[in-house]
């Protein structure tokens, strides 16, 4: 039992303080763009559209109805809530579960990095970098916000995480790679690119079972036909699940909805100029994802002005709640 207690402390610190500082320590759940609320009551009633949006950015319109682009396993999730409590939950709550549990899975990821890696990894070394991703990167960030957006990320991020913790070991066993490819499969129902660190585990088990010198070929053939299986039958499951959401809703298996999607027409501009997936958009995205730092202004004040396109994932700062009251000369913007 004490095995658990450091866990449950630091889920319940993760949720307190991120509430706090989401509501800024009104600790009043706040209610901000919602979708999964709307899609939670349609999969009730045997739909998959969302009935009279009061916002329609970002949704997608077919055939004369709503759809949400993002899978749908945050509103799957808030189901038994709505059924429980008899109406809408603030989605906030569910994005603060998921980022404590997150936050754990995380500590315990660098443990077993501390035990079974890096032996000379101090305690010191190790609640660094717990602390530097739970309140020092968009972890924080996303996890303080209870928009679509930030939701679907946060609940798909965790069983990202789930899925690398099960596959991060030096002792790794068959019952190790079909959890990691199961979680990773739940992941698929909410945000489809999460599941592509599934290569993560066949590029290991192919180390393992596969490439080795030693094994013999009748040993590879069977480890082939056995990976096939593992992989097979979670990533099979999941992946029907997948396809057979987007039939239901635009009639093909591949259609995940972006090429209606009702956006800024700024986006828009680029999406129908580029395509959605296309490599002349990869030297802006590098940018923004890298080298984009915030800019500064005075207005009544030092102001930080960060690009709404992106910023660098190595400079991080939540404008609108960490303020530096220590100096009140600094502003954020």
């Amino acid at each position: 039992m004490k095995k658990y207690v450091l866990p449950i402390a630091l889920f319940l610190m993760v949720f307190w303080m991120y509430f706090g500082i989401s509501t800024q320590w009104s600790f009043k759940p706040k209610w901000s763009l919602d979708y999964f609320n709307l899609l939670a009551q349609s999969l009730q009633r045997g739909r998959l559209d969302i009935l009279d949006p009061a916002l329609t950015y970002d949704l997608v319109r077919v055939g004369g109805k709503w759809y949400a682009p993002w899978g749908a396993l945050p509103a799957i999730f808030l189901i038994p809530l709505q059924i429980i409590k008899g109406r809408f939950i603030p989605p906030l709550y569910l994005t603060l579960f998921f980022a404590g549990a997150d936050a754990v899975v995380f500590y315990l990821l660098l443990r077993r990095l501390q035990k079974e890696f890096l032996p000379q990894f101090s305690e010191f070394s190790l609640w660094s970098a717990w602390a530097l991703f739970t309140f020092g990167t968009t972890h924080a960030y996303v996890g303080t916000l209870g928009s679509s957006w930030h939701v679907d990320q946060m609940v798909t991020n965790f069983f990202g995480t789930l899925g690398i913790y099960f596959i991060f070991k030096k002792k790794r066993v068959i019952r190790d790679y079909f959890l990691s490819v199961l979680w990773l499969g739940i992941a698929l129902l909410g945000r489809a690119t999460i599941v592509l660190l599934v290569t993560i585990p066949a590029i290991l088990y192919a180390g393992q079972y596969i490439l080795p010198k030693h094994i013999s070929t009748e040993q590879r053939q069977q480890a082939i036909l056995n990976g096939m299986v593992l992989f097979g039958i979670p990533l099979g499951f999941f992946s029907t699940l997948f396809f057979a959401y987007n039939w239901l809703r635009f009639g093909s298996l591949f259609e995940y909805g972006y090429r209606f999607i009702t956006e800024s027409p700024y986006l828009a501009q680029i999406r129908e100029k580029n395509g959605i997936l296309s490599l002349v958009n990869l030297p802006t995205n590098v940018w923004h994802m890298l080298f984009e730092l915030p800019s500064f202004s005075w207005e009544n004040g030092l102001k930080l002005n960060f690009n709404l396109k992106g910023n660098s994932i190595f400079f991080f700062v939540n404008r609108r709640r960490f303020e530096l009251h220590t100096f009140p000369i600094l502003k954020t913007y």
